[in-house]
């Protein structure tokens, strides 16, 4: 029996499986037009701008820059470090070991401590993170030994 043989309208030549096909067939077509729409028009654009890597890197440009921080931090504790061992006067070696032990103090202050708790912010870290950047920040003795291993040991 085919449906609408009773009223000889449009469904006298539809079987149920047609229905069900055609009302599936003509979901999909609506589901893609909506879903074309929105991003034609805009609406899904914030949340793939949010995860693109121009975004990402943009929002963890500050991890670039402490990284660059920290480089430059251990670039003149290497250099402060290397003076202070080729000092032979005891009052320049007093005052090289004053500015490495400052360069020591600031770094943990104002390189690790403000990277660590960004880092430790669930909304910027734990969503979107790029691969080059890393969870927590470098200590100077880290740093040091990738930089100038020799004096760093010494």
């Amino acid at each position: 029996m085919r449906l609408g043989d009773y009223n000889g309208g449009w469904l006298s030549n539809q079987t149920p499986g047609k229905l069900v096909l055609k009302g599936f067939g003509a979901l999909l077509v609506i589901g893609v037009l909506c879903i074309s729409g929105g991003f034609f028009l805009g609406w899904f654009k914030a949340g793939t701008d949010i995860i693109g890597p121009d975004n990402v890197r943009e929002q963890f440009r500050f991890a670039y820059d402490y990284i660059e921080a920290a480089d430059a931090s251990g670039q003149n504790w290497c250099s402060i470090r290397q003076a202070e061992l080729e000092s032979t006067d005891p009052s320049v070696r007093e005052q090289r070991t004053s500015q490495r032990l400052a360069i020591e103090m600031n770094y943990d202050r104002n390189i690790v401590a403000p990277y660590n708790a960004r880092m430790d912010d669930m909304f910027r870290a734990g969503l979107v993170h790029p691969p080059d950047v890393p969870d927590r920040a470098p200590t100077l003795r880290t740093t040091t030994m990738r930089l100038c291993p020799s004096i760093a040991q010494q």
